[in-house]
């Protein structure tokens, strides 16, 4: 291979010396943003340039070839790398993703591989040659079709690139005007070359000037980097750091022109580059010419400034800095403003944050990260008590109660050891030791790296909160209680089994504390008296104790008495009962009350020392009213059972009554029934023969209990049934003062008879006795039943006398068969004529059978009319729709007796009341229908309507004379005290002298004149008794000055009737006394002035004496008419007088005695009557003995 070297190639292998020196600078500042490109720009550069030098220096055709292809490295290269460059150089660096960079490269790569084989294809070279020009010898080519398409690519490239460096000098301004100069240089030279090449103008034909061209734009980026700095700064560099600063940049020359503005401050002024640049600042800055006129002479400074006003100020921080030469000279200023507002308002907003803080409602404290208090805002020193002073500096564990669960702090720090914010509640303790409760909200606050420095913790007092929760979880607490006592007595059990169960949940209540011991007291039979009907974990002799309690007795007695809960932390001295092995204790005794009855006393035990909350008692109220509605429907229950169970009793009684023919069996079985009806002893059937009553048959084992076999009429209780014929009740025979003398009173205690009729006459007594020691009498209700049965009895044994009449006069078989028919016959007249409603339904409730007094109450003409009619057509509609449900339950629960109270309709329209029996008829375990017994009560119903009227109108009337009296006894008070105050001025002669015809006048006038002011005295006196409006003026007094008072009064009295008035004080009567003295006095006047009244001759006496310690009494005795014994129990009642002889000549209203009764009452005494027609009265008054 030949390679002259011929002196004009000295430049194009200068060229690649210099890229590849600019290649090594470039690559020392390879940090500098886009220094990589232009290193291989320049090595790309340095290969084209090379290789053009070697094609040139080639002397014959294959090494020009070789070097041609060798070149196109370069050619390739070059416009790719370029383009990399601009866009780097001008900040499109988005631009140079992988996938374009990748697509762009696709030409080049092409390009290179065809023309290393264009000399298999031609797609870059068809022919080739050598052009000769003087000594220079150049490749001479005919291009292919693919060397077009790489020169637009490459020139498309070239040009895209060029754009790019025009708009990146066009936004350079002042300081990189040098670099501006070069990057011009450097872009315009390749294209001078290529197109001079192109035109054909190079100087010498055929040389391509391209390659020189590049080595232009070497020797300008050379100068570029050296004498400008344009790998150190380049335009990228104030692209990045001014043009993207958030800060407002003005640069001025020493002339105060704008020679550089950046974009901040563009929008800043609302001005573009174009409009600022080279105006001064005062044409610039004209809306804020007070600021340049402040500044201008200034030549450092650093400020905060305000722009605006309003909504739209803003705050700027103003810096101002000289600019200088190298040798020092001033050539401008740099104006920086920084946007602080925002900075400003989160100032203002950090100042309100810290107010807010200061006057937050919740307690904030801040801790670092050991703990330690650093900041606490008032909230926290108020709810503590704790001084800022105290808090800072501690830890928050001085808060600490330890009533907290340590769960609590662990997942707490396990929270806030994983940068989390952490809520939750703590029970913590103030500085005066009172606890509270608060919900806290805990958040750790972390540096820029995420490391946490401190702790602010967020508090809210929720004492109140957690306390209103607890009482509205008690409350619910209190409702399940409750509501578990409503089901317990729901349950289809009796009281006695129901009872145990409710202690026992009473007993489990969680939060009372109560011990696992107690008892349920209820008053059954005997008022006053309490049984112990339930109990739990009560040792047998503290049963044996409390068997019995009477009211006021012991604390549950003590409970009843007073119809208030007892509570006691200890045993003390209220509690009277003791037993063995008792140990201290505390009670809650809890009286079981409807209305004012006391049905029984719960009995809790509590440990010694128990403190009673404040929501105990009205709980323990409501539990008792619970209990107490529970003993009420368990006794309504108990009553409507037993009733059932006799009605059914009464049923099987009567039948098995009816299947007895023989007489003697028969009346012993109606003795033994009518004993176990009434839950007797003893039961008894006299039999009238002749003129005596016989014994015919008694309960087994009981005869010796009669000392005779036999009973005369009008003695005993058996003569005194049989001749009154009426049913007669005895308390207790032992004491009964009329028994017959010939019967014993052996060990028998109540007794009832009730006489047998055979239609009017008295075939015989049924008698019943208990020998039980407690004292329990008959009830109405048990006499009642006793009068049924004896009716039914009667019925019986005619039926039975019938059967054996029968048996003697008939033998033959025919006979005995129709006394059977005809003793059927009798039983179902005894239905048909029966007083009862009798009736049958079949399972749908229509009827199949009624008897004669159903159709004679309700209406019917006729059984057409009834069979077949429903049950419900005969109530009332307002009743249908309850009797239906209540039968429907009857039958749902098979119960066999059920007793109901409706109203019905009769066929004319009457209301009538029925209460009626209903017993369930089976056959083969089968439902088949209804049989009901049911009694007209209709009268009933009206006697307890008319009751309830008569009671209120008695209220009314009551009301309405009190209210008479009192408006009368004003009226008449008026004119009567003139009437009296003119009458003395006449009797003092004010008027002048009376003659003696005119003086009794007057003295009549006088004395009708007082009787009237004392009765309108005694009728105010009635009435504001009766309305409970009079008021004792109790006070300290002289019994003995009374006594002196009264007599001095009341002698003249008792002189003009001629009768001795003696006084008499006993010396245990105190000297002084407490009480109403006035009313004392006028009770004294009343009694005394009734007995001068009512005697004639003799003597009055009054005496003041003490009956016992505890009392005094004032009793007052005469020797004249008395009042017989019918008159003592009307004598104290108001407007009663005694009537005949004894009172004849007597005035008086009948208030007195009713006053002094009333009053004396009232004073807690009483007053009492001993008296003989005849032989006089004694009147005492005992009252209390109150020295107080």
């Amino acid at each position: 291979m030949n390679l002259p070297f011929p002196t004009h190639l000295f430049l194009l292998f200068i060229s690649p010396v210099i890229t590849v020196a600019l290649a090594i600078y470039a690559w020392r500042r390879r940090a500098t943003h886009g220094a990589v490109s232009l290193v291989l720009l320049t090595l790309a550069l340095t290969e084209w340039s090379l290789g053009y030098a070697l094609e040139i220096a080639g002397a014959d055709l294959p090494t020009k070839i070789f070097w041609g292809k060798i070149q196109y490295v370069g050619i390739v290269a070059v416009p790719y790398l370029w383009l990399i460059f601009t866009c780097q150089y001008s900040n499109h660096d988005k631009w140079l993703t992988r996938h374009n960079m990748a697509l762009l490269s696709i030409v080049p790569l092409i390009t290179l591989a065809l023309a290393l084989t264009t000399d298999s294809h031609g797609l870059i070279w068809k022919e080739t040659h050598v052009n000769r020009s003087g000594d220079i010898s150049t490749l001479g080519v005919l291009y292919g079709f693919w060397f077009w398409i790489h020169s637009a690519y490459s020139y498309i490239l070239l040009l895209v690139g060029t754009i790019l460096i025009i708009r990146s000098i066009a936004s350079v301004h002042g300081l990189y005007r040098g670099q501006s100069i070069a990057l011009i240089i450097a872009v315009l030279a390749p294209w001078a070359g290529n197109i001079l090449y192109l035109l054909g103008l190079s100087p010498i034909p055929g040389l391509d000037l391209t390659p020189f061209g590049f080595t232009v734009t070497v020797a300008a980026l050379i100068w570029g980097v050296f004498r400008y700095q344009l790998i150190d700064l380049a335009p990228i560099a104030r692209d990045v750091v001014i043009e993207s600063m958030s800060d407002s940049i003005l640069v001025l020359d020493a002339q105060g022109r704008i020679t550089d503005i950046n974009p901040a401050a563009q929008r800043l002024l609302r001005l573009s580059a174009v409009e600022t640049v080279g105006k001064t600042a005062m044409e610039v800055l004209a809306p804020w010419s007070h600021l340049v006129e402040r500044f201008r002479n200034t030549q450092e400074a650093l400020e905060e400034i305000t722009v605006n006003e309003g909504p739209d100020q803003r705050w700027y921080e103003l810096h101002l800095s000289t600019l200088k030469d190298r040798p020092g000279n001033f050539v401008g200023r740099i104006i920086t403003l920084r946007d602080i507002t925002e900075h400003k308002r989160a100032e203002e907003q950090l100042r309100q944050l810290s107010h807010a803080v200061e006057a937050s409602p919740v307690s904030i404290l801040i801790t670092d990260i050991h703990g330690t208090i650093q900041y606490v805002n008032p909230k926290f020193t108020e709810v503590t008590g704790y001084t800022a002073q105290e808090s800072l500096g501690s830890n928050p564990k001085l808060l600490k109660s330890g009533k907290t669960p340590p769960e609590v702090y662990n997942h707490l720090w396990e929270t806030l050891s994983a940068k989390h914010e952490w809520h939750g509640e703590f029970c913590n303790r103030k500085k005066n030791g009172e606890l509270y409760w608060e919900f806290a909200s805990i958040s750790p606050i972390m540096d820029p790296s995420g490391n946490v420095t401190h702790y602010v913790a967020v508090k809210e007092d929720i004492t109140e909160r957690k306390k209103n929760d607890a009482e509205l979880d008690l409350t619910l607490q209190q409702e399940l209680v409750l509501g578990s006592l409503l089901h317990l007595g729901l349950e289809n059990a009796p009281l006695d089994e129901l009872l145990p169960k409710i202690l026992r949940e009473i007993l489990s209540i969680p939060w009372m504390s109560l011990a696992p011991k107690g008892g349920i007291f209820l008053v059954e039979d005997q008022p006053g008296m309490l049984v112990l009907k339930a109990h739990q974990e009560m040792p047998p002799s503290l049963q044996a104790v409390c068997a019995r309690v009477a009211f006021g007795h012991c604390l549950c007695g003590r409970a009843a008495a007073s119809r208030q809960i007892q509570f006691t932390d200890c045993v003390d001295e209220r509690h009277d009962n003791h037993y063995d092995g008792m140990t201290d204790h505390g009670h809650y005794n809890i009286p079981i009350l409807r209305g004012e009855k006391v049905l029984g006393v719960i009995v809790l035990y509590l440990p010694v020392g128990h403190q009673s909350a404040k929501s105990a008692m009205p709980f323990l109220r409501a539990v008792a009213d619970s209990v107490a509605g529970i003993i009420e429907r368990k006794r309504a229950e108990k009553t409507l059972h037993n009733q059932n169970e006799y009605l059914s009793s009464l049923h099987e009684i009567s039948l098995d009554l009816l299947s007895r023919q023989d007489t003697h069996l028969l009346l012993q079985t109606i003795s033994a029934h009518a004993a176990s009806l009434v839950n007797a002893t003893h039961g008894y059937v006299f039999l009238a023969e002749g003129d005596s009553l016989v014994l015919s048959a008694t309960t087994e084992g009981f005869t010796h209990n009669l000392g005779a076999r036999e009973a005369q009429p009008g003695l005993g209780v058996l003569g005194r049934v049989w001749e009154s014929r009426q049913t007669i009740t005895i308390e207790d025979y032992e004491t009964w003062g009329l028994r017959d003398p010939h019967y014993a009173a052996q060990g028998l205690r109540a007794i009832a008879g009730t006489p047998i009729f055979a239609g009017d006459t008295i075939i015989g007594v049924l008698e019943v006795a208990r020998t039980d020691r407690d004292n329990r009498i008959f009830t109405p209700e048990e006499v009642g039943t006793l009068i049924h049965f004896a009716q039914l009895a009667s019925l019986v044994l005619d039926n039975a006398n019938l059967y054996a009449e029968a048996q003697h006069e008939i033998q033959a078989r025919n006979r005995i068969e129709d006394l059977l028919v005809q003793s059927e016959a009798r039983f179902r007249q005894i239905v048909e004529n029966a007083s009862d409603i009798i009736y049958r339904t079949d399972i749908e409730g229509r009827f199949t059978y009624v008897n004669p007094p159903t159709l004679h109450v309700m209406g019917f003409a006729s059984y057409n009319e009834v069979i077949g009619k429903h049950y419900l057509e005969i109530a009332s509609p307002e009743s249908r729709h309850k009797l239906k449900r209540f039968y429907e339950r009857q039958f749902l629960s098979q119960e066999t007796n059920t007793y109901y109270e409706f109203s019905a309709l009769t066929t004319d329209g009457h209301e009538v009341w029925l209460g009626q029996n209903v017993q369930i008829i089976k056959e083969d375990d089968r439902v088949i229908g209804f049989q009901a017994v049911a009694r007209d009560i209709t009268e009933l119903k009206r006697a307890q309507n008319a009751l309830a009227l008569a009671r209120d109108q008695a209220l009314e009337a009551s009301r309405f004379k009190s209210q008479l009296l009192t408006k009368v006894s004003h009226e008449l008070r008026t004119p009567l005290t003139a009437v009296l105050g003119y009458s003395e001025l006449l009797e003092d002669h004010s008027y002048g002298d009376l003659n003696e015809e005119q003086q009794k006048v007057l003295d009549a006038i006088m004395r009708s004149t007082r009787d009237l002011t004392d009765l309108v005295g005694e009728l105010l006196d009635e009435a504001q008794l009766a309305a409970r409006a009079v008021k004792l003026r109790e006070t300290p007094f002289s019994p003995r000055e009374i006594a002196r008072d009264v007599e001095s009064k009341m002698a003249i009295l008792a002189q003009k009737k001629g009768i001795a008035f003696n006084v008499s004080i006993t010396p245990d009567v105190p000297a002084t006394l407490f009480g109403d003295e006035r009313r004392l006095r006028q009770m004294l006047i009343n009694l005394i002035g009734n007995a001068i009244k009512f005697t004639h001759e003799g003597s009055v006496q009054m005496r003041l004496y003490c009956p016992d310690k505890d009392h005094w009494a004032m009793e007052v005795a005469d020797t004249g008419n008395g009042i017989p014994p019918e008159a003592h129990g009307y004598i104290f009642e108001a407007f009663r007088q005694v009537q005949g002889t004894v009172a004849r000549g007597a005035r008086g209203t009948g208030l007195g005695l009713s006053i002094v009764k009333q009053l004396t009452e009232l004073m807690g005494g009483e007053i009492s009557l001993d008296s003989e027609v005849g032989k006089g009265s004694v009147f005492t008054i005992t009252l209390p003995l109150d020295v107080s």
